[in-house]
Order: C-alpha cells, then structure tokens, then sequence
C-alpha cells in the first residue's frame, strides 16, 4: 500500500535492499559456509578413521595387548594414543595408535592387523566404530550447511524479491516504475 509517500518502492522495505548487499550477503553465506566446511572436514576425519579400524585385505590378524598410552590436550579435551604391543614371527611389535578420547585399559585385549612383510605397519582394529561418529556428524554438517544455504539463496532473492509482491508489472518494472493492478 502507497499511503501517499510517493512511488510504491519508497513504501517497500528499504531494509531488503540493504539486505541484498556484497557484504551482507557475503556474512549470511558465512554460516552456511562453515558447516560445509566442518562437515566436509569431519567426514574426511571418519574416512581417515575408519582406514585405520578396517582388516587391510592380504594383511594377518592377531590379538595383542594394550601396553600403555600417551597422552595429550587439546585444551577442550584430554586425548589418548594407545601403545599397542603384540608378536609377529617370534618377535614383540609395538605401535602408536591415532588419538582417541576412550581412557585406554592398560593389560587389556586388542585385535591388530598387520602387514606380515613389514609388521610395525599395523592397525588397531578394537576401536571399531569409533569413525561413525565423525563420519555421520560429517553428513550431517554438509546436509545442514547445504539446506541452509539453499534457504537463505531462496529468502534473499526469492522471498523478498519485489517481483513477487502484488502490484508489481513485470513490463513496468523494467522501466523503472511500479504499476498497481485493480
């Protein structure tokens, strides 16, 4: 509605068109941006995980044992890597683990795989699904960021759009003023 404050424009949102700024634009884009970006870095980080939990084909399994651990802050938590030890052609074979926040059981029972041509080259299969997690945080984090993006692509020129509010010509806006229809 006009009120008569001059053309119909001046009564429309003035705020939309501040809105629609480079800068404006380029903070709104920056949320959406950040949970793709976390999603996509999480989702590698469960990928890379689950590379070090799986059986490696032609690899030999066996169990060893958990012979201490180290560990390390990483000022929101306190981390641990696993000092696994087992035996591999009469010889005792230890190996660091990827950190992990499971308080280690020193003593306790670890499934490894390990390459038989060079058995420092090993993996510590009991920490099973511990890649889900990061993993599907990932996909969730890309959906989200994804989902968001689309929405606010679709509330900025969409929603707002002064082409879709009522009144408005097609023809008599591209000239440059706005026609009310009866």
């Amino acid at each position: 509605m006009n009120n008569g404050r001059g053309p119909a424009e001046s009564s429309y949102r003035p705020w939309i068109r501040n809105f629609r700024s480079p800068v404006a634009l380029a903070l709104l884009s920056a949320g959406p941006v950040i949970f793709i970006a976390v999603g996509i870095w999480s989702l590698l980080t469960g990928v890379g995980i689950k590379g070090q939990v799986e059986p490696v084909p032609g690899w030999r399994q066996t169990t060893g044992w958990i012979a201490g651990f180290h560990t390390s802050n990483t000022g929101r938590e306190l981390t641990y890597s696993r000092v696994i030890r087992f035996r591999a052609d009469g010889h005792v074979v230890s190996f660091t683990t990827p950190t992990n926040s499971a308080v280690p059981v020193v003593g306790a029972a670890a499934q490894v795989s390990y390459d038989p041509s060079n058995p420092a080259d090993a993996h510590d299969l009991s920490m099973g699904s511990a890649w889900e997690t990061a993993f599907y945080v990932g996909i969730a984090g890309l959906l989200l960021g994804v989902a968001l993006m689309a929405f606010l692509y679709w509330l900025v020129f969409f929603r707002f759009s002064p082409t879709r509010q009522a009144g408005y010509s097609f023809m008599a806006g591209e000239a440059g003023r706005h026609v009310r229809r009866r």
